[in-house]
This record gives structure tokens, C-alpha cells and sequence, in this order.
């Protein structure tokens, strides 16, 4: 079983995931300690055509391309962690292609498309590697994410494994892996639940700048009816991508049936105390790994919910991933 609890030094305080998670967050929200690259913004264009908002930096000499995003609600604007992970791997040589996926930041501006889960962001993953190409950004492609959006790598990974056209290697923190018993057991908790309804009411932002931008697009009185992360899938995602449930789409997007059969290199860092997704799941990770020696899944005994953070800006996971990088052959040498 690939667990490590000692790999990870946590710091004593933060070993109970909830105190993690919650560190971790105020922490990214300070300034870094190294100055961001400097930016070019452009729009290029998803699977379907669906138009996204994209940030690149391209470094003297670069040694290949982080195509990277970041989870549930948010944009590139704040997404603190995202920023550090970028920063991280610029300095280390590599460019960096970060993307507003489906239903956020400036991409809700620019199309009234909603999320998939992964179900059509792996693909957009593919469409923005294969731009990346025209724009300088060199090969290898790596694709990363966290949360919700280390779910839409592995898609991206997977899709780009059956098309042909994998990725060189994915990176995935903490992702998202089975949201229809993860759900639930966010709610079972006073804290889960405080936490899920700061993340409805963001989604529901999102849903009415999405009407507000777009008139006609999505019901007012159906994103009224949201109280909880399910709600949102069930009046206005599921519907729209053919589900009759929300329930049937979490099956469908779910990352865990693929895993064992994902033959593309790469590093999936979980740890064992997420508080936001259901603890059956972690020993069942640890099976797939079994079963899997390509994808290397490292599972942890602490580290919260994207959290890994080892005080003042230090985070063991964005090292991990580059050292991995670096450890496996990824990347041509500096």
C-alpha cells in the first residue's frame, strides 16, 4: 500500500485534516514569496469550440509546458495555491498554460457553457495542448490541477491515453474521485456542512453572472432552487448534459473506474485525512495503485484537503511534484 506517513512531514498542529485544510487555505491567500511570471492573456478554444480564458509564461529556454487549473469555484485571479504551483514550475524552467475552465472566471464571459466534471474538460485539455503547440509553448505537455480540477487532469490524461495524444505526464492534488459518496459525507459534519454552503453560494454567483452575461441561458427559478453542491447538478448540470439525475452524472465523471487502466505517467497525491471526500475512498486508491505501475498515487496519512502546507511558503506538494518530475525523466535536463 503506498502510504507515507513520513515522506510528508506535517507540522504536529495541522495533523487532523480539517485544521490542515483550513491552514492551508488562509495561507494561500498571502502574498508569495517569489513574484509571479508575467502574463499573456488570450482566448483559445476548448473541445466544441467553447472559448476559454487562458494565462501563459514562457521562461528563457524552457524545458516543456504546465497546462494547469484549479477546483470547484474561483478564477485565476485567486487562486492562490494555482499561482504558487505556476510560479514553482516557471522557476524550475517550464512554461505554464493556465486556463479559467468551463463556468468560470473570464471563460463565464465569454460562453454560457456549463461544467462537465471532466466528462468534455479532458477534452479540453487536448484542444489547449494541441494550441500550445502554436504558440511556442514546447512539448513535453504536463497537465496538472487540484480539487475538482486534479478530477478534470486525470480526464484530460485518460481522454488523451484513448485518443492517442496522451500527455507526457498528469499531476493530481487531492482530486476529486467519487462526489456521490463524497457529498454526503461533507454534509454529515457541522463544519462539512458550513463549508459546502460557502461553495453553493459561490456556484450560484456563478450561475447568475452566467444569466447575467448570457440572458436566456440558464432559469432564474432554477438556480433558486439551489440550497446544496448536488442541487446545482441536478436542476442545471445534469439535465443539460442528459442525465436524469445528478447521481447518474457523478458515476459517469467519476475518475475511479479508469484509474487502474490510466497508462499515463504521473503522480497523484491523496491524503488519507481529506475531510471533504469519504475515507472508503482512500483504501481504495491504495488498491488501484496495486494494480497500476505506471501512474504512481501516493497516499498520505496527513494533509488535509489541498492543504500540505509546512508554514510560512512552504508547500511539500508543488515540491513533490516538482521533484517527481525532475526523479522520473519528464523533463530534459536543465
Amino acid at each position: 500500500m503506498p502510504l507515507y506517513p513520513d515522506r510528508f512531514r506535517c507540522p504536529f498542529v495541522l495533523r487532523q485534516g480539517w485544521g490542515m485544510t483550513i491552514a492551508a487555505a488562509l495561507a494561500s491567500d498571502r502574498p508569495p514569496s517569489l513574484p509571479a511570471p508575467i502574463y499573456q492573456g488570450q482566448c483559445l478554444r476548448g473541445a466544441d469550440d467553447v472559448p476559454l480564458w487562458t494565462e501563459r509564461a514562457i521562461p528563457t529556454n524552457p524545458r516543456g509546458t504546465l497546462i494547469a487549473t484549479y477546483g470547484i469555484t474561483g478564477s485565476l485571479q485567486n487562486q492562490g495555491i494555482l499561482q504558487r504551483w505556476a510560479t514553482a514550475a516557471y522557476q524550475a524552467g517550464l512554461a505554464v498554460l493556465l486556463f479559467d475552465w468551463r463556468a468560470h472566471g473570464r471563460s463565464l464571459e465569454l460562453s454560457p457553457v456549463l461544467t462537465s466534471d471532466g466528462l468534455r474538460e479532458g477534452d479540453d485539455f487536448l484542444a489547449l495542448a494541441g494550441q500550445a503547440r502554436q504558440l511556442g509553448l514546447p512539448e513535453p505537455y504536463i497537465f496538472g490541477g487540484y480539487s475538482l480540477g486534479g478530477q478534470l487532469a486525470l480526464w484530460g490524461a485518460w481522454r488523451g491515453q484513448q485518443e492517442g495524444c496522451p500527455p507526457a505526464a498528469v499531476l493530481s492534488l487531492c482530486p476529486n474521485l467519487d462526489a456521490e459518496r463524497s457529498l454526503p459525507w461533507l454534509r454529515s459534519t457541522r463544519l462539512g456542512r458550513w463549508i459546502e454552503q460557502r461553495i453553493c453560494r459561490e456556484l450560484c454567483r456563478l450561475a447568475t453572472d452566467i444569466a447575467n452575461h448570457h440572458p436566456g441561458s440558464l432559469d432564474p427559478a432554477a438556480i433558486a432552487q439551489v440550497t446544496t453542491i448536488q442541487d446545482f447538478d441536478n436542476y442545471l448540470v445534469a439535465p443539460r448534459l442528459g442525465f436524469q439525475s445528478s447521481v447518474d452524472y457523478y458515476r459517469a465523471s467519476s475518475p475511479l473506474p479508469f484509474l487502474a487502466d490510466l497508462h499515463v505517467p504521473g503522480l497523484v497525491l491523496y491524503a488519507a485525512d481529506d475531510p471533504f471526500f469519504h475515507p472508503a475512498i482512500a483504501p481504495e486508491l491504495a488498491a488501484i495503485a496495486q494494480r497500476n505501475p505506471v501512474l504512481e498515487i501516493e497516499i498520505t496519512r496527513h494533509g488535509g484537503h489541498v492543504g500540505y502546507w509546512q508554514g510560512r511558503d512552504r508547500w511539500w506538494a508543488i515540491d513533490r511534484f516538482q521533484g517527481w518530475l525532475e526523479d522520473s525523466g519528464t523533463l530534459p535536463k536543465a
